[in-house]
């Protein structure tokens, strides 16, 4: 195996009567080329994806409103075969509708699903084996906001710890509020440390962290911005920095999907729903962005993207064009070039990189 093989997992959000499961694809780490493998046993709705630490487990949302005949979704665990497949370890419900996302801690010990219909994050502790536990305690916002469509009540869209693991960094776009919760490596009693707050009826998405761990970026769903904030893991503190939209000036009707760096995070990018199209912004020095590109994913509704660990690539997941595209990357002028590849997958909602020689070997 090549010290540069590379794999690819695709969650999904297609229906059961579908061929439906996690997709895999070999990637050509030089040319971009996606090859399809196969696809993980058959699952409903597994859309977001996370793969643990030391690369033996990959967690997935089961994004549905009922789980086994009860309200709600799941959430499941597979084991990572040496060859990079996938076989089901476990599965059980998260006690919440539409969970959209999952992340794990770093020494594999805790995994949070953020159940969007519920406005809950579920954790679970982890049984040795890395298999998912029905046990779990439960975080439950309250409140709501402005926006009187999508901001009746919380909805947890997402859940990802601080990189020193001080804090669990909870996006709830239903409160237009990032509640950061005392976590300290999992010895934190999860009591509620404070709060970021965004633009009212912005909705609040994702959250990413730089690769130094000293600044945040927030983006927004439904106000299609990035906010930036310094944040100071001596004291825990953060501050606001800059608000910069996602969207060229004059464009409407549109709402951002997803936030990620390069790998030597000099840009930062995002995607636009409607637009059709991934934002790059440079990177500053202080942390700050300039936009330097709007680029046509060239389909519908990119719910998803993810840039090649040697950087050189974009793949991006159309889900209303059931397909993935891949891009090559200027990294200069933020650019993209269709290499002419593209894959029918689905309804793609998660591209997720697996190397399997940096992990197993």
């Amino acid at each position: 195996m090549e010290n540069n093989h590379c794999l690819a997992y695709i969650g999904t959000f297609a229906e059961p009567s579908e061929i439906v499961g996690i997709a895999i694809l070999d990637v050509n780490p030089d040319t971009g080329e996606l090859t399809f493998a196969g696809y993980s046993e058959k699952i409903e709705k597994p859309t977001y994806l996370a793969l643990s630490a030391d690369g033996k487990h990959l967690y997935a949302t089961i994004e549905a409103d009922r789980y086994e005949g009860q309200p709600g979704g799941g959430a499941a665990s597979f084991l990572i075969d040496r060859d990079g497949s996938l076989s089901l370890q476990s599965r059980c419900p998260s006690d919440g509708e539409f969970p959209c996302h999952i992340s794990v801690d770093h020494a594999n010990t805790v995994v949070f699903v953020s159940n969007y219909g519920a406005g809950t994050a579920a954790a679970y502790p982890l049984d040795p084996d890395g298999s998912l536990p029905p046990e779990h305690r439960m975080i439950r916002h309250s409140g709501s906001g402005p926006d009187p469509d999508r901001q009746t009540g919380p909805h947890v869209h997402c859940s990802v710890f601080s990189p020193d693991e001080q804090y669990l960094c909870v996006c709830d776009l239903g409160l237009d509020k990032v509640m950061l919760y005392d976590f300290a490596g999992g010895k934190g009693d999860m009591s509620l440390a404070g709060t970021l707050s965004v633009s009212p009826g912005d909705g609040p998405r994702h959250i990413v962290f730089n690769p130094s761990g000293d600044r945040a970026y927030v983006l927004t769903e439904m106000g299609c911005q990035v906010f930036v904030f310094s944040y100071d893991r001596s004291d825990g503190s953060f501050l606001p920095l800059q608000t910069i939209p996602t969207l060229p000036p004059g464009v409407s009707g549109s709402s951002c999907s997803a936030i990620r760096f390069t790998p030597d995070g000099h840009l930062l990018m995002a995607s636009n729903r409607g637009h059709d199209s991934i934002t790059v912004f440079r990177v500053l020095p202080d942390g700050q962005l300039r936009t330097i590109a709007h680029n046509p994913t060239m389909g519908r509704t990119p719910r998803d993207f993810n840039i090649t660990p040697n950087g050189k690539f974009i793949i991006a997941g159309n889900q209303d064009s059931n397909e993935v595209r891949v891009f090559s990357l200027d990294a200069e002028t933020g650019l993209f070039t269709f290499t002419g590849c593209r894959l029918e997958i689905p309804q793609p909602v998660c591209v997720l990189f697996y190397q399997p020689e940096d992990i197993l070997s």
